[in-house]
């Protein structure tokens, strides 16, 4: 998250957001965001979302995640928002939208689906 200069916008149980200043090392041979970042930013906002429904003492981690990209990101600005759609024990499915800002016109860009996996955090880091 710190690597490609995201920050977190709103953080709510079950839901998260995030955005990114789009830089041009944010960007493909085209001129285009990168999908890569599309889909580090969805993957984030998904799994804090996940996080702020887990248990005591559970981390999460991704499953599985998919992106399908529907318009190419352009513009100055780039956010992403995740919703929990179904909390679980063990899995919990996730959603997120990605939307571009050209001046003042909001571009959906992406759509995200993931499975979070809850983890069980060690109270102590074993070294070797």
């Amino acid at each position: 998250m710190k690597h490609i200069g995201m920050e977190l916008l709103e953080i709510k149980p079950g839901k998260v957001s995030g955005a990114l200043e789009i830089k041009a090392f944010h960007k493909q041979q085209h001129k285009m965001l990168h999908g890569g970042v599309i889909s580090t930013m969805a993957d984030i906002v998904m799994g804090f979302a996940a996080y702020t429904l887990a248990k005591p003492g559970q981390g999460m981690v991704t499953s599985s995640l998919q992106v399908q990209y529907i318009k190419p990101g352009m513009g100055e600005l780039v956010k992403a928002e995740a919703v929990v759609v179904k909390p679980g024990n063990l899995l919990y499915y996730v959603e997120a939208d990605i939307w571009s800002y050209e001046g003042k016109e909001k571009v959906l860009i992406a759509k995200a689906q993931s499975t979070m996996c809850t983890i069980e955090l060690q109270k102590k880091l074993m070294t070797d």
